[in-house]
Parts: structure tokens; sequence; C-alpha cells
């Protein structure tokens, strides 16, 4: 019977060459990477831009003695803080407030060349005044001039006197002109003592009130230029019609020619704004209208008067020629003139009217009416004030 041989159970003091090479060959390499622990990752470009937007200047004073109690004090206190605050509140009662006008479209050529003809012919306004103007002596006196101080100081042509002039000769008949062309316009019942003039406020907003505009395309600066558009004489007649108060012409609607070089008078009436929408269609065309601002205060109604002047785009017509539209606007500006508020009608939707309402409201001047009038017999209420309306209706000058 063979012997066996049993491998011994207790811990082993060497191991034999064989077996250490075995488990030298299980071994596997690898590669060791010296880190410095006290080394930080560089921040990129992002976390550097972000961190100095946080950053905020700081004036550093120095002081060459120590700050005392009342120092101390005086800032535990914050009497440097209310200083502060002190000065931010008078700053802020020395500005002033800003209105914003926000349009829903980019400003016309027409608009830009009326804008810039207006800024050149008031320059030249004021330097044709500042010509005119003379230096004047200022002779202080203890007591007032008597009767016969003011009798010999009229008949002294040198400190009294009258000369002729082209621009006198202009205003002279200027005047005639735009007496003549006013004549049943905006004729208003003041006796009440409502109504301070033809357009409310003093009137600001009458028709014709102002500079004239020279438009670019109507030759507005005195130079004879070929006219781009043919308006027949039976466009400014009827539209005279229509600024005409005791006519019942209360409308006008003009279409253009095929070749698009001339407009013809296409249709008038003596509805109100629901007749006049019915004119609308897909074509281009100009048209005004007449509207009333009604004032309805206590026992008294006051109707004044407002004109539009209507520029019909609609949204469906070609850019070339919506271009060509605007070019003659300063020509149908003349024979369809003195009107309150401008509109461009591209969909149905500008003529809603209380949109209208709110631009006419934004047109007129301090005083507001409290109503108006697009139909006959329709009454729509604007209490731009909250004043209330007819016998309700408070004073202006009431507090609430």
């Amino acid at each position: 019977m063979a012997e066996v041989t049993k491998a011994p159970t207790g811990p082993r003091n060497s191991v034999g060459p064989e077996e250490l090479a075995q488990q030298v060959a299980k071994l596997k390499s690898m590669d060791t990477k010296a880190q410095d622990l006290m080394a930080k990752e560089k921040p990129d470009d992002m976390d550097l831009k972000g961190a100095m937007t946080k950053l905020k200047s700081i004036k550093t004073e120095e002081k060459s003695i120590l700050p005392s109690a009342a120092d101390i004090q005086a800032e535990q206190a914050g009497e440097h803080t209310a200083l502060a605050e002190g000065a931010l509140m008078e700053g802020k009662k020395s500005l002033k407030t800003v209105e914003t006008v926000e349009k829903s479209r980019l400003p016309t050529v027409d608009d830009i060349n009326a804008e810039q003809s207006a800024e050149v012919s008031a320059a030249e306004m004021l330097m044709v005044g500042r010509k005119s103007l003379k230096s004047v002596e200022t002779v202080e006196k203890q007591q007032l001039p008597s009767a016969t101080d003011v009798q010999a100081e009229k008949k002294d042509p040198k400190r009294c006197s009258v000369k002729d002039s082209e621009q006198m000769a202009k205003a002279l008949q200027s005047k005639s002109a735009a007496d003549a062309k006013s004549m049943h316009l905006g004729n208003v019942n003041t006796s009440t003592g409502f109504g301070a003039g033809a357009g409310g406020g003093f009137g600001l907003n009458a028709p014709g009130h102002g500079p004239k505009v020279n438009h670019f395309a109507g030759g507005g600066s005195g130079v004879d230029t070929k006219k781009q558009i043919d308006i027949p004489a039976a466009v400014n007649t009827a539209w005279a019609q229509v600024l005409d108060d005791a006519d019942p012409l209360r409308w006008i609607f003009c279409k253009y020619s095929e070749n698009l070089k001339a407009i013809e008078l296409s249709a008038k009436g003596s509805g109100g704004l629901a007749e006049f929408k019915q004119q609308i269609g897909d074509e281009m065309a100009w048209a005004g209208f007449r509207c009333y601002g009604v004032d309805k205060r206590g026992g008294t109604e006051v109707r004044r008067t407002k004109f539009v002047f209507v520029q019909v785009r609609p949204e469906a017509v070609s850019t070339i020629k919506k271009a060509k539209q605007s070019a003659h606007k300063g020509e149908v500006k003349e024979a369809i003139s003195n009107a309150h508020l401008d509109l461009v009608v591209e969909s149905m939707t500008d003529l809603a009217e209380q949109g209208l309402i709110d631009r006419l409201q934004a047109a007129t001047g301090a005083h507001k009416p409290n109503g108006y009038e697009f139909d006959d017999g329709k009454f729509i209420e604007a209490d731009y004030y909250g004043l209330g309306i007819g016998k309700d209706c408070k004073g202006e000058t009431v507090k609430a």
C-alpha cells in the first residue's frame, strides 16, 4: 500500500522559486501618475465672465487718522445712508416724464419728407425772424406816462412806425385765403359756455391749425413740379360739401384708374360710418368722412365736427402698388384737406368704432369729448376723464 503525503496545513515560512515565478507572471503592469493635490483646475472663460459681472467698483478712501467715537456712532445710526437717500430723492424730483408713442408701422416716405420739410421751414422762419430783430434801448422811469407823453410818442416816427414788408403782405394774403376757406367750417354754438374752440380746447385742434406741411410729392417747396396723379375737380367740390356742416354729404370715396395715374370720385353719401364701410373692397382707394365729437354735460349737448382722411391699402395689394400709392398721398391730401386724423385701412378692423375713438381722442386737445357719433342717433360713450355723462356729469375741476 502506497504512502500518501499530506500537504502542510500550517503557515509556511518561505515560497519556492517556481511558485514565486507563477505569482509574478499573474501581475499586471500599471502606470503611476503623480498629482499635485495643491493645484486647482483653471476656470474657463464663461466662469470668468460670469464672475466679473458680479464685481462692483469700490471707492477706497484713505484717512490719516483713526475714526472717532462720533464717526462710529454716525455710521451705526445710518446718517450717511439717510444723506444718500435724500440726495437720491432730490435727483428723482429733477427727472422729467417722457411720453412714449407706440406706432404699429414704420414711417412712410411722405411722413419723413413732411417732417424734414417742417424742420427746414421752421429754421428758415427762425433765421428771418432773427434778422428782423433790432436792438432796443430800455429807459426806466419812476412814474407812469401821462396822456401828453403817449401822444408825443405816437407822433414820433422814430419810436413808433409801421413799415410795409413782403412778409406782411404774404401774411395778409394768407389770412384772407384762410378766412375764405373757413366759412361754414366747424360751427359750434358757444352761447351756453361750452366749446372753447372749433375742435376743443383753445382751437388748437381746429382744421387747418398750425404751419402748413409741405409734402415732397406735391411740390410744397414752391417749385412747380409735374403732378404724379390727376385729381378731377369733382373730388375737391364733393369734399368741400363734406367740410360744410350745413351740407348733408358725410363721406366721399375715390378709386384709381386702370393705369394708376388718376383717381375718380366713385361714390359719395350722406349716411354714416356703416354706409361708408360698404365701399371698402380689395382695391386701393382714397376717401374721407365726417363724424362728430359729442359732449353731453348736464342739460347741454355740444357737437363738434371731426374729419378723417382715409387711405385704403388692402393687405393683398402688391408692394409696388402700395409704394406708388404712398407717393400720391401729398397730392391727394391737397384735395381732401383739413382732416383731424389720417387713417390707413388695411382691413375692416381698422374702421372699428372703438379704435377710431381711441385715435381721435389722442388727436384732440386738452378738452376731450365724452362721446362720439359715427352714425346718426348712435352715441358711443368715451368718458376720458371719468366725470360721467349727461345729467350725472361733474365739472372737470372736481377732485375725486
